[in-house]
């Protein structure tokens, strides 16, 4: 069936048309720019079985072209919000085994390449499913290369199911760098956590934000409804983003989900309200993918 859209605001209209696909329709983006600021008339007709149109009219949608989308922060989003997961939020390792060592191609951000060592091996597992190879650089001792693979396989363990989903490896440098993800990992570098991100009450955070790569990136940023669906919003939640939408914008903005639907308690009336001006199309997108957020869907 052939649907009619007829969007008017009493001296100019558009019509566009489009088809239903079962049982539902949607227009694709439109540029409503030549009409008048003030009250729309908005009409859909279809066929009915006997050829003859019917219509259903929406009267109160208001048009009002001097609002603009709020301003994208400087910062990106694991500066603007901090505590959303916390040291007392209980993890899902069960277990973080040594498994001796052995060759590994790991990305480390002090050479900015790529480096062939014999790292220490562990191996975590999560009552969730999860088996994740820990690779530790052999520049620590075995006593402080268990103790940091267990301390990030313990932070991980506290994510969302979804952000581990994808996650086969962890990489555990020294060194002041920011971490990093993708590649079906979670990097780390120690010097970082332990001088900027702990510091800030950030750490988990910044994994969320890592983790996104990790895991959210391949499915949904090439998707016609998340790429609508951010330009619909209108804005980026951080200039990080707006700089950088297909790499960055999944992982600034899937943190800010998280928080305003599972842990609203961590932010301010004001980060809510900007939160939703900002980033609504996008809340709904993810609410669409059935993502498995335990434990904190519960």
């Amino acid at each position: 069936q052939t649907v009619t859209v007829r969007v008017s605001d009493g001296n100019t209209a558009i019509e566009i048309t489009t088809q239903v696909q079962n049982g539902a329709w949607a227009t694709s983006k439109q540029d409503i720019s030549a009409l008048q600021n003030g009250n729309l008339l908005i009409t859909a007709s279809v066929p009915n079985a006997n050829g003859s149109p019917e219509a259903t009219t929406i009267d109160h949608v208001r048009l009002d072209k001097s609002i603009l989308p709020p301003a994208a922060p400087q910062a990106g989003t694991i500066w603007i919000v901090d505590e959303v997961i916390t040291s007392a939020d209980p993890s899902t390792l069960t277990s973080i085994t040594p498994a001796g060592t052995g060759s590994r191609t790991m990305y480390d951000r002090r050479a900015n390449n790529w480096v062939n060592l014999m790292p220490l091996l562990f191996t975590a597992e999560y009552s969730s499913g999860e088996v994740i190879e820990v690779q530790v650089n052999p520049e620590f001792s075995a006593e402080e290369a268990l103790k940091e693979a267990r301390k990030y396989a313990e932070e991980i363990g506290r994510l969302p199911k979804v952000l581990r989903r994808d996650a086969r490896t962890v990489w555990i440098h020294k060194g002041r760098n920011p971490f990093g993800g993708g590649n079906n990992n979670y990097l780390i570098h120690t010097g970082m956590a332990d001088e900027v991100y702990i510091p800030r009450n950030n750490l988990e955070e910044t994994l969320v934000h890592e983790g996104s790569h990790t895991s959210l990136d391949s499915h949904f940023k090439n998707d016609p409804d998340w790429l609508y669906a951010q330009e619909a919003d209108g804005t980026f939640v951080s200039e990080y983003a707006r700089d950088n939408p297909n790499r960055e914008d999944i992982a600034e903005t899937f943190l800010l989900y998280l928080a305003y639907r599972y842990r609203p308690e961590a932010l301010t009336q004001a980060q809510k309200d900007w939160i939703v001006e900002a980033m609504s199309y996008r809340l709904d997108y993810f609410d669409k993918q059935n993502l498995d957020m335990s434990p904190f869907d519960n």
